[in-house]
């Protein structure tokens, strides 16, 4: 059984860049989506790298804009200090 975590975050920011051009249509659509979450955790509640990045990927894989925007999406996810 695998194993979880608790954590408490108190600070998340998400930038986001997209890029847009003619799609193979010829109509103008997203062509790229480039995201920068961080996530600042709680104190001394801060998961470690490799749980954050478990955590992310988790998160991604039930991201609103990565289920729905379907062009190229990039994550540069960062974890706060």
């Amino acid at each position: 059984m695998p194993s979880t975590i608790t954590v408490y975050f108190f600070i998340f920011i998400d930038v986001l860049m997209s890029m847009s051009d003619e799609n193979p249509e010829g109509k103008l659509a997203f062509t790229k989506v480039i995201l920068w979450p961080v996530v600042q955790f709680a104190d001394n509640r801060a998961p470690s790298r490799q749980q954050f990045d478990v955590l992310h990927q988790k998160a991604h894989q039930r991201c609103f804009i990565a289920n729905s925007v379907k062009t190229d999406i990039h994550i540069n996810a960062q974890l706060g200090q």
